[in-house]
This record gives C-alpha cells, sequence and structure tokens, in this order.
C-alpha cells in the first residue's frame, strides 16, 4: 500500500493536497541482530571463553553463557581435577568457529539467533556445531544457551548437512516452542518425552524416537547402569529438575524440508542404592566434586543433558546428537 500512501489526494472544490509520500511507507522488517551483530557477538563470546577456560573462571564464564551450557561448564570446571589429560583436551573451548553460517529469525518472532560452524583445526568436512545465543531475562548482554550437533541423524553421515528454511525476507523461520506441527509432539514436549527413555524402559521401538545411533545410545544407557552395579546394588531414574529456569527454554528452526529442528535440555537423576543394609558403594570418578570418595550407601546422580532433534513432518521424531555431564550428586 505505500504506492497509495504516496499519491496525493485532491479534494473537491479546493487545491490542496495531503500526503507527503514517506510518512506511511511499511518500514522493512528486521532481523533480531544483523549479521555484524552476531558476528561480534560470538567473536566475543570465543575470546571471554577461551579466557574462563583456562582461568577455570565460573563467574566470568557467566558473563557469555547461560542456561544448560553454563551449567555444564561450571560443572566441566569441578571435573577439571578428576579428568584425564584426553578428556581435558576434549572439554576445552575451541580456538574459534570457522566457516560460520548465521541463522536469524526476525525481530518479532523471536528473541534469539543461531549459528551454525565448525570448531576450528578440525577437518574441513567435519560435524557442524549450532550454537544458540540468547539474552536471559533481565540482561542485555548475549549468552551462548546452547551447543548441539547440526549433523543429520543417518548413521552414515553421507546425507549433507540440515538445510534451514528462511522466509521471504531471508530470516531463519523461528518455531514456537508451544507449536505442535503436522500433529508431532511440540517442541517444549520433547525434554519429557526424552525422560521416558529413560523411566519407562520400554523397547526404542515402541517410543516416540526413531531407531538412531544417538537415540540407541540414550535408550541403553539405564541397562547399562543396571549391569554395572550387578546383583548388589539397584538404579531407578527420574526427570530432574533444572536448576536455571534458563535451562528449560527449548529452541526450534523450520527446516527446508517443513520439519522442526529442535535444541533441548533434560535432567536425569539416576537414584542408585546397594541392596541390603550391611553393604555401601563407592562413588565413581564423575561423582568426586560433589561427593568426594567415600562410600555411602547409595547415591542420587543429577546429569544434565543437552540434545538437538529433529521433528520431521511425519514419522517419529530424530535424535542427532547429545552431551551429557553430570553437574551434581549427593549421598543417601
Amino acid at each position: 500500500m505505500a504506492g497509495l500512501a504516496s499519491t496525493a489526494v485532491l479534494l473537491s472544490g479546493c487545491g490542496l493536497s495531503f500526503g507527503s509520500g514517506d510518512d506511511d511507507k511499511v518500514k522493512a522488517p528486521q532481523g533480531v541482530v544483523t549479521e555484524t551483530q552476531a558476528e561480534k557477538i560470538v567473536d566475543r563470546y570465543v575470546s571471554v571463553a577461551k579466557e574462563a577456560d583456562a582461568k577455570r573462571d565460573g563467574k566470568l564464564l557467566a558473563t557469555v553463557e547461560g542456561g544448560g551450557q553454563l551449567e555444564r561448564g561450571r560443572a566441566q570446571y569441578a571435573h577439571h581435577p578428576h579428568m584425564t589429560a584426553a578428556e581435558r583436551k576434549e572439554s576445552a573451548a575451541p580456538d574459534d568457529y570457522v566457516d560460520r553460517e548465521f541463522l536469524i529469525p526476525r525481530k518479532g518472532r523471536a528473541t534469539w539467533f543461531a549459528v551454525t560452524a565448525r570448531p576450528k583445526g578440525g577437518p574441513a568436512d567435519g560435524e557442524r556445531q549450532l550454537l544458540v545465543f540468547d539474552r536471559e531475562k533481565g540482561s542485555r548482554s548475549w549468552h551462548n544457551m546452547a551447543s548441539v550437533t547440526a549433523a543429520p541423524a543417518g548413521d552414515d553421515k553421507k546425507e549433507g548437512p540440515l538445510r534451514f528454511a528462511e522466509d521471504k525476507h531471508g530470516f531463519a523461520r523461528a518455531v514456537p516452542s508451544d507449536s505442535s506441527r503436522h500433529r508431532v509432539k511440540s517442541p517444549d514436549e520433547l525434554p519429557g518425552v526424552l525422560a521416558d527413555l529413560y523411566t519407562l524402559r520400554s523397547p526404542l521401538e515402541s517410543s516416540a524416537f526413531a531407531d538412531t545411533k544417538t537415540a540407541r545410545s540414550v535408550h541403553d544407557a539405564a541397562q547399562g547402569v543396571e549391569e554395572k552395579l550387578g546383583q548388589h546394588a539397584s538404579a531407578t531414574f527420574s526427570q530432574g529438575k533444572n536448576k536455571d529456569s534458563a535451562t528449560d527454554k527449548v529452541y526450534a528452526l523450520e527446516t527446508r524440508d517443513r520439519g522442526t529442528f529442535v535444541v533441548f535440555n533434560t535432567a536425569i537423576d539416576q537414584h542408585q542404592q546397594v541392596a541390603s543394609a550391611g553393604m555401601t558403594m563407592t562413588p565413581d570418578r564423575e561423582m568426586y566434586p560433589f561427593v568426594g570418595k567415600k562410600a555411602a550407601k547409595g547415591f542420587t546422580i543429577h546429569r544434565l543433558h543437552q540434545f538437538s532433534a529433529l521433528v520431521p513432518a511425519r514419522g517419529k521424531i530424530e535424535l542427532l546428537g547429545y552431551q551429557v555431564t553430570v553437574t551434581d550428586a549427593t549421598r543417601k
């Protein structure tokens, strides 16, 4: 309608005209940030995260990370004295993220943006990561809220990278977390659905998830714990409560094939205890920062999982990848 707004309107019987042509022009839509701003935000994150890692400074890390990403990062600092050299190298922040591709939603449709990139120093055809940046409540600063895999679920990895949808203005299509598209689970239902893989113990085939390598790994984790404990101890699992409400936030983007790419956190509490009163169990290395090395009748272990998943237009949910960190443990 901008053309109509710029046309002079003549009143009958007089020569006055109204309308300057500029006042009513529709403003071009804007993104949550510009690509230049996004570049600077990522650059700052990389720089500060490296410094925080070098010092193992949780307060400094909190200036550039939030939600589940910060909870996991702080826990890794606590684990550092008990890590092997290989584990320390793997957990270190990358020197940089290269081959960046920004996914910036339209302003008003989301409060956040994402970037896909490869950690510097990795193979040129290495797995791409997706980092989500958002402002935490009451903060004007941008924080990295999640870092997950953006690779397809295919075990042979021959499908190529995921492709994300754009609107007619070139902005990434953010999907509301409570949106149930194609009669499939909404993004904010995924944390609870994922917890069912631990708690219900039913076959993977009867779950909401497709049979992928990642889904099998999660599904078999509980059985692995029970086998490790043997006959003299038992373990049960429940969905844990996140320490920070920001960890509950779910992020979702539409893909070009009408699917929904989802980033979410799920906390799982593992409750284990000995079978008889005269017995005790020793904590695993992953519990040392929280309970020490002394034996006890049992422990509750709080594990935070950070997932990426694809909810297809049709079919079952595909778990793409996850990282899990023990962020707390208590004695019984």
